[in-house]
């Protein structure tokens, strides 16, 4: 079937919904900040991230963390000496 992230990825690239889905990529930053919990599904990351998302924001929300994901905060090897976020991470080091 269609699960929740291709649904909302449908919705906001074809119809421009102010969503933010979430992927592996996603989930995974919003994981290591501890934001959710490590055994946390990624349908709890969307609809944690729904309820605290500005108004207007979620396109630019979801391309940022998806490329920060892919880039910096990598599933292997994360490149934690060149992360923004580094001095507030708590996964810092860890993973």
């Amino acid at each position: 079937g269609v699960g929740l992230k291709t649904i909302t990825v449908t919705l906001l690239e074809a119809w421009g919904a102010d969503l933010c889905p979430v992927d592996t990529h996603v989930h995974r930053v919003i994981q290591r900040l501890q934001c959710v919990d490590a055994t946390s599904s990624r349908d709890k990351t969307y609809h944690l991230l729904a309820a605290i998302l500005p108004e207007g924001s979620g396109f630019a929300l979801h391309h940022n963390l998806l490329t920060f994901g892919r880039t910096i905060c990598k599933a292997k090897a994360p490149k934690c000496g060149e992360c923004f976020l580094a001095k507030l991470c708590p996964s810092r080091g860890v993973v």
